[in-house]
């Protein structure tokens, strides 16, 4: 991929809010920090109470959230259950969020002696989301409850069999309905254009975890959802919804039981894996999530809800063993089909011309062609469909790029599609080979109404531009202080992006073939300089050890070192 030409950022940076707007922060809340007060107001949090709300970390604060449409209803049907002993069955999604639905909703009810079982379609054989055979299966098993858990709220057809056969059906969803709503006993999803819920940005393991606060309730139990915030957290960082308002409570509290009260499961993934220290948001959606991911591409979901509901050590250590193989496996084939679909997409389009990318082989894994498609949008900026053939059928992965809603635009092109689902920045899909080259061209119409001029760049949003002297000074200690109040990190509230200029490097060297070390410091302040760690930049070692300027996009990190901090920048791009 190393000959390939990688799109080049565009850097915007934010307007400075107005300094008095600054300064009335400042005077409200003692002590803030100036950078931190500009921004904390360029983020919208521009007032003490705005700011304090912000920050809540309580989980009594999801009280002020509302309550979810029938989501107490839900929670009578599910309690009505437990106590006469019916059979219930949690039906779940073979994703991170689906995974660690079907693991927490079992966990939960195993422990307070509910007769629960799981069902989790195979990825290749039935596709996502509630299948004919996940129905037979239901069915067959005469269970009298069933759970669907991050999918459910458009498959209304099969839940109509399984309603009629007797079963009551509560769907725990995440995803935006269709035009017609599957006929149930009880509907949980904040997408419903009547639910007042104001967490709207829960993933599906999120809606779980809010039937089971109802339940824990009811049980005179009202603290025993809480043992299960650390399979929240995961579900919630790892399907990339906003990192704001419930999610972030969720998340501020999973991260934390991860790292304090790590659960048997997590624990013997982590250390199989290698990695046994702290974890932030980042390393849960790099380190955890792609290993639970594993299971359900390569083989079968069932392994990591196996590996997360383990109740013996040595049992989880040999899944999680079976499952860092999977993912190692994983790995490779994203090596290997990024690099064919890359070379596949400039032979199509040697110009980079067209508004989006659709690239298809029967020999691409299903498992990996959605980290592929994301490969693809970082090396060419625009949607991207990747497609491989399953039992005689195309089938695929989406990806877009900011400002494009990806199911609205192949919302367009449905008469081409036998189906299609997900949201604005990721999709799946299934079309008749046939039907390919009219789907292609309807989709890339469908991109050029949003895209008429030029193909948009990807884009490097700078938050705020500053000396090094404004933030690394005497200071500092209270300033990082208050950054890391800000975290958790993640989508519409990410980290920090600094940008200082008339920069220059010192010592610079290469690391691990690709990376980049140096010193950096200002012209005009030379005695101040601080360590930086660009990935992916060794290109630019010629430049830095010339003693060209430069200007610098980074966040500020604090690294640790057999038990020593220091700071550190993280390098997000250079212009030189």
């Amino acid at each position: 991929m190393s000959n390939l030409i990688a799109s080049k950022l565009k850097w915007v940076v934010a307007p400075k809010p107005e300094q008095n707007t600054i300064n009335k922060l400042i005077e409200e809340i003692e002590n803030l920090h100036p950078v931190v007060a500009q921004l904390l107001v360029q983020r919208g949090l521009n007032s003490f109470n705005i700011v304090r709300d912000f920050f809540k970390s309580d989980l009594k604060t999801i009280n002020s959230f509302g309550e979810l449409k029938d989501c107490e209803k839900g929670a009578d049907r599910l309690h009505n259950a437990i106590k006469s002993d019916q059979k219930i069955l949690i039906y779940g999604d073979y994703d991170v969020d689906g995974s660690t639905s079907v693991s927490m909703m079992v966990l939960f009810l195993k422990s307070i002696g509910a007769d629960v079982s799981y069902y989790i379609p195979d990825r290749y054989a039935e596709g996502y989301g509630v299948s004919s055979q996940g129905i037979d299966y239901a069915l067959s098993g005469n269970y009298d409850l069933m759970i669907t858990v991050d999918c459910g709220i458009n498959a209304v057809t099969h839940l109509e069999r399984a309603t009629a056969g007797g079963i009551d059906v509560i769907i725990c969803d995440h995803h935006i309905p269709g035009r017609a709503m599957p006929k149930v006993f009880a509907i949980v999803n904040p997408q419903q254009s009547d639910c007042t819920f104001q967490g709207k940005e829960l993933c599906g393991c999120g809606v779980a975890l809010m039937l089971l606060r109802s339940l824990s309730r009811k049980l005179n139990k009202p603290d025993e959802w809480k043992k299960y915030l650390d399979l929240a957290a995961i579900a919630t960082c790892c399907d990339i919804v906003p990192l704001t308002g419930i999610n972030r409570l969720i998340v501020s509290a999973g991260v934390i039981q991860i790292n304090n009260n790590r659960s048997l499961g997590i624990r013997a993934l982590l250390k199989t894996a290698g990695y046994e220290g702290d974890l932030n948001v980042g390393d849960v959606v790099f380190k955890i999530g792609p290993r639970i991911n594993a299971a359900g591409r390569l083989d079968h979901a069932k392994l990591a809800v196996e590996l997360l509901t383990a109740t013996e050590l040595d049992r989880a250590l040999e899944l999680a063993s079976e499952i860092e193989s999977l993912n190692l496996k994983r790995r490779k084939l994203d090596t290997e089909i990024t690099e064919s679909a890359l070379a596949q997409m400039h032979e199509a389009d040697p110009d980079l011309e067209r508004k989006a990318t659709i690239v298809h082989s029967r020999d691409w894994h299903k498992g990996v062609i959605g980290i592929v498609a994301s490969r693809l949008i970082e090396q060419c900026y625009r949607p991207t469909i990747v497609l491989t053939n399953v039992e005689g059928m195309l089938t695929g992965s989406a990806r877009s790029i900011e400002g494009i809603h990806l199911y609205d635009a192949l919302a367009t092109c449905k008469e081409h599609l036998e189906k299609f689902g997900g949201h604005s920045a990721a999709a799946g899909l299934t079309l008749k080979a046939e039907s390919l080259e009219a789907f292609a061209e309807a989709f890339e119409n469908a991109i050029a109404i949003h895209v008429p001029g030029e193909r948009s760049e990807p884009q490097l949003n700078i938050d705020c531009e500053f000396d090094f002297s404004d933030w690394y000074n005497d200071k500092f200690t209270g300033f990082f202080t208050q950054l890391n109040r800000c975290r958790p990190y993640g989508p519409f509230n990410m980290p920090p992006i600094f940008a200082t200029g008339q920069c220059k490097a010192r010592f610079p060297k290469i690391v691990g073939k690709e990376h980049l070390k140096f010193e950096v410091y200002q012209e005009h302040d030379p005695e101040r300089k601080i360590p930086v760690i660009a990935f992916r930049m060794a290109r630019l070692f010629d430049d830095l050890a010339s003693g060209k300027t430069f200007k610098l996009a980074y966040n500020i990190e604090e690294q640790v070192w057999k038990g020593r901090h220091s700071i550190q920048l993280v390098a997000k791009d250079l212009i030189i």
